[in-house]
């Protein structure tokens, strides 16, 4: 409540107008669009005040150096989903491989408090669900705090690649969000979905501190705040005490972002990783 009362009296003073422009030094910088490592040049656009870092790869070294080089604004988000070096995350790391490279990260001075073990997405069946406990369970021995947790949503571009692949490589498509009573496949999770999801979970709320982005659908479930890409719960880690920085988290319908935080990639499509579940549209489905 304190937090949110400072961000009310500080809202009409901090460089945001009536057409939601924002002061460029009050910009904070993420990349949303693409993969940081398929991208370097976003280091070149980083912001002054905090930027959030988002990788399912940190094995490339170049990348490594850049992370390094600017630790003292970054937070990291490391995306781990179970899946990668599958057909779902063909050019992915092996989760095992992600894990080593956070230790060598880990052992170059990168702080741990400013990495967020982010699953993303969760699959609601029976191999995702799988693979969610397995994540959980191997990177516990990092002793990394924050796990972020965001669902699979299917738009028709992603609906198509994954019945695709599943299809050609397990000779079945098990759609999670296939309702069998009402014929009809939805979108996103239903609450018997999350339920399940929740808990597993909560086998691991000695380990981890969970959150989620996903505005919403983690609300019947206590102990899973919404938070965006970009929250209070940063700045903290960083020690930022400015709080003219967060102002508005009503950027869009479903997404908990301040406004003033700014997209560092200028890249709209499918990246060199070529996820199965990638928002962008390709060309082959």
């Amino acid at each position: 409540k304190e937090y949110l009362d400072s961000l009310s009296r500080y809202k009409s003073n901090v460089g945001i107008s009536k057409t939601r422009e924002v002061s460029p030094e009050y910009e904070i910088g993420i990349n949303r669009e693409i993969d940081a490592s398929a991208d370097l040049t976003i280091f070149q656009r980083l912001k002054p005040i905090m930027n959030v870092i988002i990788t399912r790869d940190i094995t490339n070294q170049l990348f490594v150096n850049e992370l390094l080089k600017h630790k003292h604004n970054i937070i990291l988000h490391i995306i781990v989903t179970g899946y990668g070096s599958t057909p779902l995350e063909p050019y992915t790391p092996h989760p095992r491989t992600i894990f080593r490279a956070i230790q060598l990260l880990l052992a170059a001075g990168f702080p741990k408090e400013q990495i967020v073990l982010r699953i993303d997405p969760v699959i609601p069946n029976e191999q995702g669900c799988r693979g969610l406990e397995l994540v959980l369970d191997i990177f516990a021995k990092l002793q990394i705090k924050r796990c972020r947790i965001r669902m699979l949503k299917m738009n028709k571009n992603i609906l198509g690649r994954v019945q695709w692949t599943y299809i050609t490589s397990f000779c079945n498509f098990p759609n999670p969000y296939y309702n069998e009573m009402e014929n009809k496949v939805y979108a996103g999770p239903s609450k018997a979905h999350m339920s399940r999801i929740y808990q597993i979970l909560k086998k691991y709320e000695s380990i981890y501190e969970f959150e989620s982005c996903m505005r919403g659908f983690f609300k019947d479930f206590p102990g899973i705040p919404d938070l965006g890409c970009v929250s209070f719960k940063d700045f903290n880690v960083l020690g930022v005490k400015d709080a003219d920085i967060l102002k508005d988290f009503e950027k869009s319908d479903g997404c908990s972002c301040p406004v003033n935080s700014k997209e560092l990639s200028n890249n709209r499509t499918q990246c060199r990783l070529k996820c199965v579940h990638c928002v962008h549209k390709t060309t082959n489905i």
